[in-house]
């Protein structure tokens, strides 16, 4: 406990009253009981000495430890400040990588729409061509055999001959020819072989181009339907990106707030300590204010009893070795 200026003023006056007796108490030779006086408020002083030292160093230290723990705690919200905000960056980020995927996604969507209508389209211009190729090869085939067997009929041969012969004028080039009503029908008998082996060359042209088309149009068949699947797997693996990366966020905003509230609790017991800190300061401030005049004055008020014991011991008051006279009986 720390002594009080009331209690130093009270120890002053009962010492002030010892001296005022110390006269009457030699002559009667009754020194004993007022050195053991004495002795005690010696003893009180230095009790009261250790115990403001005592006092003072539990201040320092209370102040050294309620003010590291307050440092302390303010460095953990401010560390706890720097995750939040690296925090609130990734979560900025993941969902900027959201969206970027979900654009991605929805791009790949349009490029596979469209090539799927492009395909839709050359598929259907491929079967209208086909039907016309085989259309036309059908009629081809039906000539080549309706004049197949015409020019059989008619016993025609295939010669290799001009295919038309000039008209034989006679002087007077402004006359028709004559024509012989008897002479034997031949019709184009030069022509026949040429005119089919030209079908049949048209004919198997067309086949050409028709199992030409064909062959390609599987291949481009084959490579859309890779695309196709692709595609697909590329956009299963964008939404579980999507869907990865929206779990990543989740578990960010819920770091964000259990991080918020461990801030919360932090700044809480700093401002706690903070208090008591200002507590403990304002009441060591007295220790500390009064240690150095309190601790002069216990020396005077030593040096008063000392004096004093001395004075009783029939010693000079500034001896600094306190000794008893011997007593006659």
């Amino acid at each position: 406990a720390v002594l009080k200026p009331r209690a130093a003023r009270a120890r002053r006056t009962q010492l002030s009253g010892l001296l005022a007796v110390v006269a009457r108490l030699r002559q009667g030779g009754q020194f004993d009981q007022v050195i053991a006086q004495i002795e005690k408020l010696m003893e009180k002083l230095r009790e009261e000495e250790k115990q403001d030292i005592v006092d003072r160093d539990e201040c320092i230290e209370d102040e050294n430890r309620h003010s590291n723990e307050k440092d302390d705690l303010e460095y953990k919200v401010k560390k706890l400040e720097n995750k939040i905000e690296k925090l609130e960056e990734r979560k900025v980020d993941l969902q900027d990588r959201i969206d970027t995927t979900h654009t991605a996604i929805n791009n790949q969507t349009t490029q596979m729409e469209d090539a799927r209508t492009v395909r839709t389209a050359t598929h259907d211009d491929f079967l209208q061509a086909k039907a016309d190729d085989e259309a036309a090869i059908e009629l081809l085939d039906q000539a080549i055999k309706v004049l197949g067997k015409f020019y059989k009929n008619n016993a025609l041969l295939q010669r290799n001959e001009p295919l038309v012969k000039p008209a034989e004028f006679d002087e007077d080039p402004d006359r028709a020819p004559e024509a012989k009503v008897d002479q034997k029908y031949e019709g184009s008998q030069r022509q026949n072989g040429g005119i089919v082996a030209l079908l049949q060359h048209l004919k198997e042209q067309l086949e050409n181009e028709v199992a030409a088309a064909v062959k390609a149009e599987e291949e481009d068949t084959a490579a859309y339907e890779k695309q196709r699947v692709e595609d697909r797997q590329l956009r299963e693996d964008m939404k579980q990106q999507v869907s990865d990366l929206g779990e990543e966020k989740a578990n960010t905003e819920e770091t964000i707030t259990n991080t918020e509230e461990k801030k919360t609790d932090t700044q809480t017991h700093a401002d706690d300590i903070g208090t008591e800190l200002d507590r403990i300061k304002e009441s060591c401030e007295w220790i500390r204010r009064t240690f150095d005049k309190r601790r002069e004055m216990r020396k005077a008020e030593m040096k008063g009893l000392r004096d004093a014991k001395n004075l009783l011991a029939g010693q000079d008051p500034n001896s600094a070795f306190l000794q008893r006279k011997p007593r006659h009986h």
